[in-house]
Parts: structure tokens; C-alpha cells; sequence
């Protein structure tokens, strides 16, 4: 089953899908700016189209969600009815909203220092490491 990257663009989000390619993941990626080829099927995706959001999650068992908590409502209502089972976080405590969603949900504490564009190596492997709790 696929696994979706959200923010798939940014550093974090190409390293994590290289590294779910590397494993033999299918990946499908949501961008939220034009990028260059990421190798995966990818869309570009407004957050408040629930409808073109859930076309993408539709049979994922996972989302790696990178694209910031302000997003995980619209995540939400595009995940209803898609199939999908766990949506993975980077988050550096609660993530409001997900308390009593109906997935598993896994927060995965984020170790990247303000400022920086440099992604802890261990970072990524723990998104990956969730991903493969199956």
C-alpha cells in the first residue's frame, strides 16, 4: 500500500521519500509549490480542496505529514473514506486535532533546530521507522 509524503518539496520531504524508495515504498508525494521531479507521482494540492487531497490518500496506508500543524484539519476531512490507516507527524508536542482521530497516529518528536536548513539524519529514519510499524 502507499505511503504519502505531504510538503514532499522541502528538504525533510525529498530526504524521506528517497529514503521510502530506498526501502521499496510506493510513494506518492503532495507538493505545495512546483518542484522538480521527485521521482514519485506527485500533486500539487490546495489544502482546502478535501476532494483532490483525498484522490491522492485514496488506498495510502500511510501519510508522513510534513506540511505543518495548521494543515492537519484539512488532512482530516480529505482522509475520510480514503482507506488510509496511519498519518505520521513531526511535531515538537501535541498535534492539535488529532486527539481521538480515527487512525493511528504516531508523533514523531522534531529534533530540527529553528533557522536551519540542515534535517537530522535521525529524523528521517524515525518518519521512515513509522511508516514500517505495520
Amino acid at each position: 500500500m502507499p505511503v504519502v509524503v505531504t510538503a514532499a518539496e522541502t528538504p525533510l520531504g525529498r530526504l524521506v521519500v528517497e529514503r521510502l524508495l530506498a526501502d521499496g515504498a510506493e510513494v506518492r508525494a503532495v507538493v505545495g509549490s512546483v518542484t522538480g521531479d521527485l521521482g514519485v507521482p506527485t500533486s500539487r494540492t490546495d489544502w482546502r480542496d478535501a476532494e483532490r487531497l483525498g484522490a491522492v490518500l485514496e488506498g495510502a496506508h500511510t501519510v508522513i505529514h510534513l506540511a505543518g500543524e495548521r494543515h492537519v484539519a484539512d488532512l482530516l476531512a480529505a482522509a475520510e473514506d480514503s482507506g488510509l490507516r496511519r498519518i505520521v507527524v513531526v511535531a515538537r508536542g501535541p498535534v492539535p486535532g488529532l486527539e481521538g482521530a480515527p487512525y493511528d497516529v504516531v508523533v514523531v518528536p522534531d529534533t530540527r533546530r529553528r533557522l536551519s536548513r540542515a534535517v537530522d539524519p535521525g529524523l528521517v529514519e524515525a518518519l521512515v521507522a513509522a511508516d514500517r510499524r505495520r
